[in-house]
């Protein structure tokens, strides 16, 4: 004897439901056969031995069911209680569903008769199964929104930092004005000192002048007291022994005018360096336009990486709004389907309430149900079509793609992948700002870009100034427009060379005709023999003075008298 295969326990109460529904009288219009009740279930039945009571009572006021599953004979595991609970409270539920279906007044026995086929049992199962399905959809449109509402807050801490970059900007400006005027006073500062080095310079000229003027007036005495000398030499000649120690005394004179020279020597020295530190502030007015034309290079190669970061930022920016788009797109699209699938199932349940003809009503729905399916089916089709390309794209790895993983743990993936890429592309842009920068901590960046930004605009204000300067010293019609750098600073050029032209000139000129004059007074043919002429005729004059002092205080006259006054007191002696 062949034994049978085993029924599970949803069979069981199943097979126990068919045949409760094939005991339907003719009357009821309820009448199916066999094939008409599609199984469940594929490829497993078995007898059961079930005693379930099954109670359905309709009145006018109120329908109620009583559903009683006594004992429920099975050999399954124990898992299998929890699905077959499960499934007789799902067709506890259906059979409510069915009730109101069919005509509002029956009472029957549910041993005796069924109430309702299985079809349209089987039919509410499907519909609970696209409830399910549409609140699968509702939370994946809400996680959309998440989406979206997180990409708007990235927008607009973006648009917060582009607006805190303006104000940093607008503090770098007033910073480079500040500067501005403080690189001005220290030019007018420096013109001042130069001005007043050239009037101690003319000054000392003056003084130097009239020392040789003074110089000059001795010499014409020196040489009348020669002259007179001459004259008297033969009334000297009992004086010789006192003209011995003039001699002596002489020779200390001569040591005086050597330190005389010594101090002149000196003098000398000090215009030198007057001269030289004048031509040290003409090399620090030199080097300060050479610094002024390295930050002009340095501000616009700063401008530059200002304009390609900006350009950056806008980039990523407008990325991201594509994405939004794309994602309102496609939760467009979803929230559309979702709202066809909710009008499909109110058609059903109005054409399911209005239609009497219950066999018409049956078949429409399969017609809807098998339509709904292929479209279900369509849209699994693209879901995992599309859930592939993300996983190739996001989840590169064998073990990202492994098919055992669930959807929400690749979602988890994603997102982290998402943010990580983000993170990733923010520090590679930080790395490069700061390798640009030539700066080692992502703080200094703001910092570094005021400074730079300062820099720029004070010359960029300094260059401006200049040119103006320039244009309203030139001629007119000389610039059509505003000069240029290159212009600015061959005009510049120019003028320091015609400047110290001028200077040459100038300093030529005056020292050729003192020098003139000097060769005049002191009978000399080259200009190179003035220098030891005067140191000589400084000796004598010094030698001669003290001279002149001794004979005064052997003549008991005072040390400051005079050479007539000398002369005189002589002449009595004689």
């Amino acid at each position: 004897m062949a034994t049978t295969p085993q029924k599970s326990p949803i069979q069981e109460t199943l097979s126990s439901i068919r045949q409760a529904i094939e005991k339907l009288s003719p009357s009821q219009g309820l009448t199916h056969t066999k094939s008409q009740i599609p199984p469940l279930l594929s490829n497993e039945s078995s007898p059961v031995s079930s005693d379930s009571q099954f109670t359905v009572e309709s009145s006018d006021e109120n329908r109620h069911m009583i559903y009683s599953l006594s004992s429920i004979k099975e050999k399954s595991p124990k898992g299998d209680k929890s699905l077959i609970f499960q499934t007789s409270e799902n067709l506890l539920r259906s059979s409510h569903s069915v009730s109101d279906l069919t005509s509002p007044r029956f009472k029957y026995n549910f041993n005796e008769s069924a109430t309702k086929n299985k079809e349209n049992w089987e039919l509410q199962m499907l519909l609970e199964y696209e409830k399910e399905k549409t609140a699968k959809l509702e939370l994946k449109v809400e996680e959309r929104e998440n989406i979206i509402e997180e990409l708007t807050k990235k927008q607009q801490k973006i648009m917060q930092e582009l607006k805190e970059a303006k104000d940093n900007f607008n503090n770098l400006r007033n910073e480079r004005e500040s500067y501005e005027m403080q690189f001005e006073k220290k030019i007018y500062n420096i013109k001042q000192q130069h001005i007043s080095l050239e009037n101690k310079h003319e000054k000392l000229q003056q003084q130097y002048e009239n020392a040789q003027n003074q110089l000059n007036a001795k010499d014409q005495q020196i040489r009348n007291l020669e002259l007179e000398r001459l004259n008297n030499q033969r009334l000297e000649e009992d004086k010789i022994k006192k003209m011995e120690e003039f001699e002596r005394e002489i020779t200390r004179l001569i040591r005086e005018k050597s330190n005389f020279s010594k101090e002149n020597e000196e003098l000398q020295n000090t215009i030198l360096s007057q001269e030289r530190q004048i031509v040290q502030m003409k090399s620090s007015i030199s080097d300060m336009q050479r610094e002024i034309a390295r930050l002009n290079s340095g501000k616009n190669i700063k401008e530059a990486e200002i304009k390609t970061l900006l350009e950056e930022k806008d980039r990523q920016i407008g990325q991201l709004k594509r994405e939004n788009s794309r994602k309102d797109e496609e939760i467009e699209n979803l929230l559309n389907k979702n709202r066809v699938f909710e009008e499909e199932l109110r058609e059903m349940k109005l054409h399911a309430l209005d239609d009497k003809n219950h066999e018409f009503v049956v078949m429409k729905l399969k017609d809807k149900i098998s339509a709904l399916a292929k479209e279900n089916e369509q849209l699994s089709h693209d879901l995992k079509h599309k859930r592939k390309l993300e996983e190739i794209t996001v989840f590169p790895s064998d073990a990202n793609r492994s098919p055992l993983r669930s959807p929400k743990k690749k979602k988890e993936n994603y997102h982290k992948n998402n943010k990580e890429n983000s993170h990733f592309s923010n520090d590679s842009l930080i790395s490069e700002i700061l390798l640009n920068l030539k700066i080692e901590a992502a703080s200094e960046i703001i910092p570094k870009i005021k400074q730079i930004q300062g820099a720029s605009h004070t010359n960029a204000e300094l260059i401006k100034r200049i040119s103006q300067l320039i244009k309203t010293c030139s001629p007119p019609g000389v610039f059509g427009s505003e000069p240029s750098a290159k212009q600015v600073w061959k005009w510049i050029r120019r003028l320091m060379e015609d400047y110290v032209k001028l200077k040459q000139n100038m300093d030529f000129d005056g020292n050729k005709a003192l020098v003139n004059r000097l060769t005049g007074f002191l009978r000399v043919t080259e200009p190179n023999e003035l220098l030891n002429e005067l140191n000589g005729l400084l000796a004598d004059h010094h030698a001669m003075q003290l001279l002149l002092d001794k004979i005064a205080v052997k003549l008991r006259l005072s040390p400051n008298s005079s050479l007539r006054e000398i002369e005189e007191e002589i002449d009595v002696i004689l």
